[in-house]
């Protein structure tokens, strides 16, 4: 290895320490990159990239020529990311997968740096179908016969639960017995689920068949319309609703829920609809517990899933009755119109279609179910005053956010529509979307005749936007605004090729250049959340349980504890009142709180978490053990971008907002929040939020 390749080294670049990782043979990297994409998900943006003597896989492109000594592989896009880095070790590599995709994004961003082509930038992987992707191809890897002498635990040094969890359903022998289980329900316990069934589909899927519960009074059979769960069928992406008479359960469904909050996971099998998960739960789930769900239902579909009917296919008994043999890998994508293959295919249609669109006289749109544009006619372009770089942006970046509403409402009726629109430049436009294969939507453009200036009858009485109004209006536009020049830095990192060899020195500074870009997008997505916080009003929000809420949150931050060896304490009395507000909200305060108790104390600190009711109101307190304030920062701590002195002592990273947004929060829920602090003796942060009722409604 020459002097320089250790800085260029993949893994040093991504902050992988030395060691780290499962030691393989040349043949199990391969083997274990085959499957990774042959079952990555459906995403005609996503990001293939493969290099080092890993051979030619059958999907990706090859990279550049550094780091040939040792197999690399990232897969990155909206559903999905990984990526498998290595080292040279003995007679073999010392690989690891990072499942993590802000890690899988700096990994493009390094081999942008140094690949000879063009890399654009994917789009982070969302959680829910990035927990589905890694579950799943978990369940390959501990099904696949070649791997078992791989140490996975090592391999995937983030994934040690659910590598248990995949082993665990690899081995039961049905769903009835899975959801007895301990691990399944500890599983579910873990992201506060109380019950959860599953059940196939009928072939025209307007029936539930029941075939595994936790907890008792599961019906075996269930109607399957309206609301949310029709919702589910058709966009095929989890829901939640906290009302069971607006879930489309009928009375044996809603008798099983009850009071609780249902939320609807779709199990999929080759691409293949065949099932439901649903959960019940005493408050809605947050994004990470719904992420989990996600997780649960990929490892249910890999493991016990069934191989249902397509839709408007019919079965002689009127059910999916074909199951997967327990233990077994999921087969191959390519084995069906799904994966890969597909992907391909629908990447040529794209291509052909926009050669069409250049040729076209009408204003016509094309675009994928994210609303980024993939084509448009030059007459679209005018209408819609679409710039030179508006293609693979979204409509709202490229200032087509006009269409917005509409394809929204397509994707939710999963069908053609028409409306009016007001144009960019003036005037109105009747449009019609209609879709094109299973991704793709085309919106065919109208401008209405008349003088342009000539306001219409709805225009001249529609009322003047209040001061509001005109501020979340503001808002919007400096956020889409915002972010075009920080898009365009991060698309400048990881399009401009490095000029010849790095050293160790210039590879630092790349790094540092994509970290400073990093925490501007951060900063100004604080500074855009403290403004909208500030504009809205919660006093119409939902009655929340908040001892449940400090519990998901601290359980968050359990990991971080842990690696700092801190001691937290949650202290929380039965019965604790509700109060009315945004669960969203109130979680971001709080975490705020507990992430400054925890970044401003030391290794082995105390941290108390305490609630309790006190005169019609829930005060709740963060107490630490840490570094402390004087009284001039006590005065200053909730102001925006205040840094005290002991974070320059402590060398505590920040930008100065979590505390004024939690302050924001609590104000807007008609709460106070202070601070009782002195140095070196730790900080108390307490709040008060008034109960939903002045007598307090128990919990």
């Amino acid at each position: 290895m020459t002097s320089f390749a250790a800085p260029l080294s993949l893994p040093a670049l991504l902050g992988v320490p030395a060691g780290t990782g499962c030691l393989l043979s040349l043949e199990q990297v391969r083997h274990i990159a085959t499957l990774a994409v042959q079952h990555r998900p459906n995403d005609l943006h996503a990001r293939v990239v493969f290099g080092g003597p890993l051979g030619n896989l059958e999907e990706g492109t090859a990279w550049g020529d550094f780091w040939q000594n040792a197999p690399f592989l990232v897969i990155a896009g909206e559903q999905g990311a990984l990526a498998l880095v290595s080292q040279p070790e003995a007679e073999g590599f010392r690989c690891v997968i990072l499942s993590d995709p802000k890690q899988v994004d700096h990994a493009t961003m390094a081999l942008a740096q140094f690949g000879d082509e063009m890399l654009p930038p994917p789009d982070l992987a969302v959680p829910e179908a990035q927990r589905a992707f890694i579950a799943t191809l978990l369940a390959t890897l501990v099904a696949e016969p070649r791997l078992k002498s791989v140490d996975l635990t090592r391999l995937l040094p983030a994934e040690r639960r659910w590598i248990e969890l995949a082993q665990v359903f690899g081995r039961t022998r049905d769903l009835a017995t899975l959801f007895a289980t301990p691990d399944l329900r500890q599983a579910l316990y873990e992201q506060r689920v109380e019950r959860a069934l599953v059940g196939v589909l009928s072939a025209n899927q307007t029936q539930l068949r029941v075939v595994a519960a936790t907890g008792g009074n599961a019906p075996a059979m269930l109607s399957v319309q309206g609301n949310l769960l029709t919702s589910v069928l058709r966009s095929r992406r989890s829901g939640s609703i906290a009302t069971g008479a607006e879930s489309g359960l009928d009375a044996a469904g809603q008798g099983w829920l009850g009071t609780s909050t249902l939320t609807v996971v779709p199990l999929q099998r080759d691409g293949t609809l065949w099932g439901l998960l649903l959960a019940a739960s005493q408050r809605p789930l947050a994004s990470a517990a719904r992420a989990a769900l996600h997780g649960l239902g990929a490892l249910i579909s890999a493991t016990h899933g069934i191989a249902a009917p397509t839709v408007g296919d019919t079965a002689p008994s009127g059910w999916a009755s074909t199951p997967a043999r327990p233990g077994a890998a999921p087969s191959s994508p390519r084995a069906s119109n799904t994966g890969p293959s597909r992907a391909r295919r629908q990447a040529a249609l794209v291509s052909d279609l926009g050669a069409v669109f250049e040729r076209l006289s009408d204003a016509v749109v094309l675009v994928d179910n994210q609303g980024r544009l993939l084509s448009y006619t030059p007459t679209a372009a005018t209408t819609l005053a679409l710039g030179p770089t508006a293609r693979k942006h979204t409509l709202i970046e490229s200032g087509a956010s006009c269409l917005t509403p509409l394809l929204s409402e397509a994707l939710m009726k999963d069908e053609s529509v028409e409306g009016e629109v007001a144009l960019p430049r003036g005037g109105c436009a009747s449009v019609v979307v209609r879709g094109i294969g299973d991704a793709l939507w085309s919106f065919i453009i109208h401008p209405d005749a008349g003088p342009e200036s000539a306001p219409s009858a709805a225009e001249a009485h529609r009322p003047l936007p209040n001061e509001r109004e005109q501020q979340e209006t503001f808002l919007s536009n400096f956020s889409r605004i915002i972010h075009v020049p920080l898009r365009e830095l991060r698309n400048l990192i990881t399009s401009v090729p490095a000029a010849g060899e790095l050293n160790e020195q210039q590879s630092r500074l790349i790094g540092q250049v994509v970290r400073l870009n990093s925490e501007l997008t951060m900063l100004v997505n604080d500074l855009l959340s403290l403004g909208q916080i500030r504009l809205q009003s919660y006093e119409s929000g939902t009655p929340l349980r908040l001892d449940l809420l400090i519990e998901a949150t601290v359980g968050l931050q359990y990991a971080e504890f842990g690696r700092r060896g801190q001691h937290v304490t949650v202290d929380l009395p039965p019965g604790l009142p509700r109060v009315t507000g945004s669960e969203e909200g109130l979680g971001r305060a709080i975490n705020a709180l507990i992430d400054n108790a925890i970044k401003y104390s030391p290794s082995g600190a105390n941290i108390r978490i305490a609630a309790h009711e006190e005169a019609g109101n829930v005060l709740v307190m963060i107490e630490d053990s840490g570094y402390g304030l004087s009284e001039d920062e006590v005065a200053q701590v909730f102001e925006p971008f205040y840094r005290a002195e002991s974070a320059e002592r402590a060398g505590v990273s920040g930008r100065g907002l979590g505390l004024t947004i939690a302050k924001a929060v609590i104000e807007q829920h008609g709460g106070q929040i202070w601070v009782d602090s002195r140095p070196g003796k730790g900080s108390t942060f307490t709040f008060r939020l008034p109960c939903t009722n002045a007598g307090g409604t128990k919990s």
